[in-house]
């Protein structure tokens, strides 16, 4: 009977650790910057080029935000999000 509780005891850490990992992972992917913020940095980039931001996408850290023209894709910009920083960034004219 000790054995079987002793068993259950560590397969419920073991949850605990792989369910906590997987928790930290997502948290890390979305740190530093929201939707909000990444699409505020996309307008201001966009005014000066009179086009409009898109939905902001993200992946591997990086906000990647579509550029219309008259409801055409005509560039995209793509945020850091840990820094907020423009990391690459065209418009097509």
């Amino acid at each position: 009977m000790q054995l079987k509780t002793v068993l259950s005891g560590i397969i419920l850490v073991m949850v605990v650790v792989a369910v906590s990992g997987c928790t930290d992972n997502s948290t890390k992917q979305n740190s530093g910057m929201s939707v909000s913020n990444a699409t505020k940095i996309a307008t201001d980039y966009a005014n000066k080029y009179g086009v409009t931001p898109g939905v902001p996408s993200l992946q591997n850290n990086v906000f990647t935000v579509p550029l219309y023209r008259n409801g055409t894709q005509v560039g995209n910009i793509s945020i850091d999000s840990t820094t907020g920083q423009v990391t690459n960034a065209y418009v097509n004219p």
